[in-house]
């Protein structure tokens, strides 16, 4: 939001890419201050007058002197209330601080309040997907989880916090007595859209069943596996999906299992104890 006097400012200042090409808002929020703080407050004179954004942006439009406050609103996300002053009349002065200082506890709540009737449109908005049976998580310009519907939490099956960014736990898998580790993917080729859609395909012919025992996937099912049924090893195409049938995950397992033991090497000999 920007006052009707500045408008066009505000839109090429935006245009042009000026807020990846400045260090001036980071600043002002790496000094974490409650207050009004002016530009040489967070710069020196010499700094000010090689930053590109002073030089290029603001002192061509007849501007080049502010005065600005940080302030963290309840999604998270952080606002600048951002004053310009004409160049011509010279730096802010610290009485124009103190007034300043005195209007911002209204303008922070006034922006807590506006943010948190965004949350509660968020939130209701993710509800409402709830309600047709769309999973969905809510997120943040920063990547921070807003909302997450009952339907988002089932389909993972895990509990789903609500921090900086998205993040799933398992009861399991966060015991270190219990938990397993994770295997590696070595192959790149799997990870291909190629891949994806041989997939898809391979569940979508089987109708999303298990080809062995028949058992249903898809929400509220078994969890299914799209397998290879000549290995690539083997000289299997990888992407055909006539080299491919839908398992669940109890089939599969006992798919895997029954090949290892095929592939084991048979003794010729008996081992001795300890040895074998």
């Amino acid at each position: 939001m920007t006052s009707p006097g500045f408008e066009q400012g505000t839109a090429e200042y935006v245009a042009e890419g000026w807020p990846a090409r400045t260090d001036r808002a980071a600043r002002l929020f790496a000094k974490q201050h409650s207050g009004f703080l002016t530009d040489l407050d967070v710069y020196t004179p010499a700094e000010i007058e090689v930053e590109p954004v002073f030089r290029d942006f603001l002192r061509p439009r007849g501007l080049g002197w502010g005065v600005a406050s940080a302030v963290t609103v309840p999604s998270g996300d952080r606002l600048i209330f951002n004053v310009e002053r004409a160049f011509a009349r010279g730096p802010v002065t610290r009485d124009v601080v103190a007034r300043l200082d005195a209007l911002r506890p209204h303008l922070a709540r006034a922006a807590t309040m506006s943010a948190r009737l965004r949350l509660q449109t968020v939130r209701a908005a993710a509800q409402a997907l709830d309600v047709v049976g769309v999973p969905a998580a809510i997120l943040g310009r920063q990547l921070q989880v807003l909302a997450v519907n009952a339907g988002c939490e089932a389909l993972f099956g895990y509990t789903v916090q609500e921090a900086r960014r998205f993040a799933l736990t398992h009861p399991e898998a966060d015991n270190p007595r219990t938990a397993r580790p994770m295997p590696k993917t070595a192959d790149a080729e799997l990870q291909t859209p190629e891949h994806r859609a041989w997939r898809l395909a391979v569940l979508q012919r089987a109708g999303w069943c298990c080809e062995d025992c028949g058992a249903q996937g898809g929400r509220g099912g078994v969890r299914l596996f799209a397998d290879h049924v000549i290995e690539r090893q083997d000289g299997g195409a990888l992407t055909d999906p006539n080299n491919g049938r839908c398992l669940c995950g109890s089939c599969h397992t006992r798919k895997t299992v029954a090949e290892r033991a095929r592939r084991m090497a048979v003794r010729s000999a008996a081992a001795e104890p300890g040895r074998g």
